[in-house]
């Protein structure tokens, strides 16, 4: 929260709903063409992608997809506003 309060132009923490709030997978997007990926989240196996525009781009679309079907979920005010 902390992080949020003071970074708050450059953090934005939602919650998914409907389809998006089922899905299995989890990321982390560095930039254009690197990530972490694994393809389900209750497996420790992953995914180190480096220099892969393509597979990046990917999932950049997965993440926008999800995104568009989430709702801001914490404020970085006390009061919630």
């Amino acid at each position: 929260m902390s992080l949020l309060t003071q970074f708050s132009a450059n953090i934005a923490v939602h919650r998914t709903e409907d389809d998006a709030a089922r899905a299995q997978d989890c990321f982390v997007l560095v930039d254009a063409e690197h990530m972490v990926r694994r393809p389900v989240a209750a497996q420790p196996r992953g995914v180190f992608v480096a220099h892969d525009l393509k597979e990046c781009q990917a999932i950049r679309d997965r993440f926008d997809e999800i995104w568009q079907n989430s709702v801001p979920a914490v404020s970085p005010t006390r009061l919630g506003l």
